[in-house]
């Protein structure tokens, strides 16, 4: 049975708080390609990663 790195290019982890939200990816391979971490809290959609 294969791997996820077997089967995608990235894997995406997301680490989610009252207060944050870290983002990471991470290569097939290992590279750590990003990692982000984001205020959960704000009224104004600010601190979202994704508009």
């Amino acid at each position: 049975m294969p791997t996820v790195a077997h089967l995608y290019p990235f894997i995406i982890g997301v680490d989610t708080h009252a207060r944050t939200h870290t983002y990471a990816v991470t290569a097939a391979n290992g590279e750590q390609l990003g990692i982000e971490t984001f205020s959960s809290t704000s009224r104004d959609g600010s601190g979202r990663p994704l508009g």
